[in-house]
């Protein structure tokens, strides 16, 4: 999984996750496998394909590609690379975003998203702000919040019970809770001490997808 600055050409599924990658004369490089929105592998393309699995992070960002530790990234809070290391590559930043090597920017389906500096480089389409500024990530809390397609907000308050987003398809925001929501059993009902007790805690932050018939 060499990097590249030749053209490259996505295909993408229902979700909109990238499922392959092309080069310019059409030949595959590789192919990606998700789990709903989580990125679970990537398939080099070649005579003998190579399977390498992805590890994300609680955001669903990558952090790791092995079998053997091939790729190691760390990040600076708003979603700039601090660090990688290893012979392969991913492009896949935040959710959502894939990292544009001639531009420095992360391709955030709608709109181009800057990680140097925790900003969109366009304004909120929906022509809603989040929070203060139309040109924010994620109401600037972008450890506990995500934007899959340069839209839309969710963030979940664990001590208030609340789950408050912005919705990709546009409307007014929602918000769930705080009468009648709890999370966790007992003494770690509503608690974020608790989070790491399976079965007892509260649900983790983070992104869920609301499916509906």
């Amino acid at each position: 999984m060499p990097a590249s600055s030749t053209v490259l050409h996505y295909v993408h599924d229902l979700d909109r996750n990238v499922i392959a990658e092309y080069d310019g004369a059409g030949a595959l490089l590789r192919e990606y496998v998700w789990l709903e929105d989580r990125p679970v592998a990537a398939i080099a393309a070649g005579t003998t394909p190579v399977t390498y699995w992805v590890h994300t992070d609680h955001l669903e960002r990558p952090a790791r590609i092995s079998d053997a530790v091939v790729w190691r990234a760390k990040y600076l809070p708003y979603g700039e690379v601090y660090s990688i290391s290893g012979p392969a590559s991913l492009d896949y930043r935040l959710p959502g975003q894939w990292f544009q090597l001639e531009s420095g920017l992360n391709y955030n389906w709608h709109r181009h998203y800057d990680p140097t500096t925790g900003r969109y480089l366009q304004p909120d389409p929906l022509g809603m702000p989040d929070g203060p500024s139309r040109w924010a990530y994620v109401g600037n809390s972008p450890l506990m919040s995500v934007d899959w397609e340069g839209l839309a907000s969710c963030t979940y308050s664990i001590s208030t019970h609340t789950l408050y987003c912005i919705p990709n398809a546009g409307g007014d925001p929602k918000a769930l809770g705080p009468k009648g929501v709890f999370s966790g059993v007992g003494s770690c009902q509503n608690d974020p001490g608790c989070i790491g007790y399976n079965d007892l805690g509260p649900v983790v932050p983070g992104k869920y997808k609301n499916e509906q018939g």
